[in-house]
């Protein structure tokens, strides 16, 4: 077995439990499941449906498969301090001040053990876990509620730098191009992937957020709750009976301060009046491309 360890920071407060909700706990299969959501994103892009399910059997397991790695959270460095979270975006009044649940805190850190089970493709799994990271620590967060801003992880190495919202994109832009290949604008999939979601960052016009608090309640206000407006609609949701957003709203930290993520797939059909709408509000906004 081949270990690697990461160090996950918690940038917003993080929403997991086990078999009490009422408690928090970080949990393997949780991560475990995330990292194959941005497999599949960053992979999806340049693959066929059916090669796509068969790289992820072999990387993350599947019936047929056992998994290639092994997941160890690391509790026993965790400090385990948890507050209340306020699930309509750190909305703590009106009527739906009920709707809150325990969470870990931001600006505590843990520690992840990825084991390679199968040393004979080391460096291919190595590789496909650090591309995965990446997504997962620039782009998305754990938990309930990643969608809209909470549980925003990043990991170490993978952080972009930047004082400002140009430099972040530019820094960004060039990781990314690190992707060309998994970029296939004909791609037919009908799930959000690196080719058909258009990616924004977003900070006010000023300078980057200095607290995640100032960040989430801007980006409800402003933001989410103000296209929701624009667009006459009371919930950014699609499918049945399932409902899944084509709209991702995280936070992010780097050296300047906090800066939002905008993710929207293409295929929902508001993607044009939304992006529309979205460069027509009331902040900073600079598309990240590859």
């Amino acid at each position: 077995m081949i270990g690697i360890n990461y160090n996950f920071s918690i940038i917003t407060p993080l929403i997991m439990a086990g078999a009490d909700r009422n408690e928090v706990e970080l949990r393997e299969a949780s991560l475990k499941g995330i990292l194959r959501w941005w497999f599949r994103f960053y992979k999806g892009a340049s693959l066929k449906l059916q090669e796509l399910k068969e790289k992820e059997g072999e990387i993350w397991g599947s019936q047929e498969l056992a998994s290639r790695i092994k997941i160890l959270i690391k509790k026993e460095k965790f400090a385990h301090k948890n507050h209340l979270a306020y699930l309509c975006m750190n909305d703590k009044g009106g009527k739906k001040i009920n709707i809150k649940r325990k969470a870990f805190n931001e600006g505590q850190d843990f520690e992840v053990n990825f084991e390679i089970l199968d040393p004979s493709d080391t460096n291919n799994v190595a590789k496909e876990l650090r591309n995965t990271l990446f997504f997962l620590s620039n782009f998305g967060g754990l938990g309930a509620r990643w969608r809209r801003g909470f549980g925003s992880v990043m990991v170490e190495g993978f952080k972009i730098l930047g004082n400002d919202l140009e430099e972040i994109a530019q820094n960004l832009e060039q990781e990314l191009n690190n992707f060309q290949d998994f970029r296939n604008e004909k791609n037919e999939q009908s799930f959000m992937n690196l080719s058909n979601t258009s990616i924004y960052l977003v900070s006010p016009k000023s300078k980057l957020w200095d607290t995640w608090v100032k960040a989430m309640d801007e980006l409800r206000d402003n933001l989410y709750r103000e296209l929701k407006k624009r667009l006459s609609i009371s919930a950014i949701a699609i499918g049945k009976p399932r409902k899944v957003s084509p709209l991702i709203i995280q936070i992010k930290k780097t050296n300047g301060g906090y800066y939002g993520v905008i993710l929207i797939w293409k295929n929902w059909n508001l993607y044009e009046k939304c992006v529309s709408e979205v460069k027509s509000l009331d902040f900073k906004i600079k598309e990240a491309k590859s």
